[in-house]
């Protein structure tokens, strides 16, 4: 698990937390109280991830997938870990191929990497890992 933040500045109260089975986006009153939330999700993640260790040290049963550190998380290759999805009031056309989005025209959230697209786009499915390699 690992907090991340945005690399726009229009997003400065944002952070986003990415685990293998869920991610999502959160959103500060300000860029203090973002930094107060990181620094606190921080310190409650290592302090976890260090007792998940000892407990697998002295022969507890914990899955590997849970004990990865946070630089494994960031080199994941894609379906391994839950996206961010991009809020949808964020996007106006397909991320994909720019077809404008309208009341009919649909937006679809890609399960793999996060984007909106539209339904032409998001016909494909592939097994992911991150959701036990069933489709979607």
């Amino acid at each position: 698990m690992r907090v991340s933040l945005p690399k726009q500045q229009d997003f400065q109260n944002e952070f986003a937390v990415i685990s293998h089975t869920r991610s999502f986006s959160l959103a500060a009153r300000s860029p203090k109280e973002r930094e107060e939330w990181v620094s606190e999700l921080n310190k409650a993640i290592k302090e976890n991830t260090t007792k998940r260790i000892s407990f697998a040290k002295s022969g507890s049963l914990c899955s590997d997938e849970t004990l990865l550190p946070t630089s494994a998380l960031s080199t994941m290759e894609l379906g391994t870990c839950a996206p961010v999805w991009i809020p949808d009031a964020r996007v106006t056309m397909c991320q994909l191929c720019t077809e404008e989005f309208s009341v009919t025209y649909r937006r679809h959230h890609c399960r793999c990497c996060g984007k909106v697209v539209c339904s032409a786009c998001s016909q494909n499915k592939a097994p992911l890992p991150y959701l036990k390699n069933q489709t979607a």
